[in-house]
């Protein structure tokens, strides 16, 4: 009984030293890189302008009729 509690302490102190050495990357396999998702590059300044561009353009339209109400 006592052989067999003793083994299975030790059988349970191994694993965990195992694992940890198991997951260790070896010296000489280089490390797995994992791209990420691209970033959305040129889709905010042109975003950025056009909308602008609608809000000058609505501002300068109320200007205008505006300037043809008061004549």
């Amino acid at each position: 009984m006592k052989a067999s509690a003793i083994a299975i302490l030790l059988c349970l102190g191994a694993i965990p030293a195992l694992a940890q050495t198991a997951s260790r990357p070896s010296p000489s396999v280089p490390p797995t890189v994992r791209p990420g998702p691209a970033p959305l590059i040129g889709l905010g300044i042109p975003v950025a302008l056009a909308v602008g561009g609608v809000l000058v353009g609505a501002k300068l339209l109320r200007r205008k009729r505006q300037a043809a109400g008061d004549r």
